[in-house]
This record gives C-alpha cells, sequence and structure tokens, in this order.
C-alpha cells in the first residue's frame, strides 16, 4: 500500500492487488469472482473490487480510481 500510495504506477498497483487477492485467500491467477467468492469481509471486498477498477478500468478514469483504491485499502486495514 506504501508503495503505490507514493507511487502509483503500474508495477505497484498489480504488487497491491494481488497481496489484497492473497489476504482475500485466492489462489495465484484467480479472477476478482474467485477472491470474492473466498472471502465475506466486506472491506476487503471493496478494496478488491477498487483495485480491479483501477487495474482494468478506462484510463481516463485511473487518477479517480486511484484514490477510491487508496481509501478502500485504508478503510480495510482499519
Amino acid at each position: 500500500m506504501r508503495a503505490y500510495r507514493s507511487a502509483p504506477a503500474n508495477e505497484s498497483l498489480i504488487r497491491l492487488r494481488g497481496a489484497l487477492f492473497a489476504a482475500a485467500g485466492a489462489p495465484p491467477g484467480a479472477t476478482l469472482r474467485d477472491a470474492l467468492a473466498v472471502t465475506r469481509d466486506g472491506p476487503l471486498r471493496a478494496a478488491l473490487a477498487a483495485a480491479e477498477r483501477t487495474a482494468f478500468g478506462p484510463a481516463y478514469l485511473r487518477d479517480a480510481s486511484s484514490v477510491d483504491l487508496i481509501d478502500a485499502v485504508g478503510a480495510w486495514l482499519g
């Protein structure tokens, strides 16, 4: 999270997304649907969805979705 917040580049986004999937208990190569299926943690589910939007959403929305992702991960971490 710290790496992504300080430098929201694609590499740190992919690492953050992978860490969120791992925290959910999803295996490597899992899809968002897979990750959501293995966790009922509401704040983690929101962070997973935000990471997916940021990683695969339209480029012109990347800055706004990055802010949403940082907020969602912060809410999950407490």
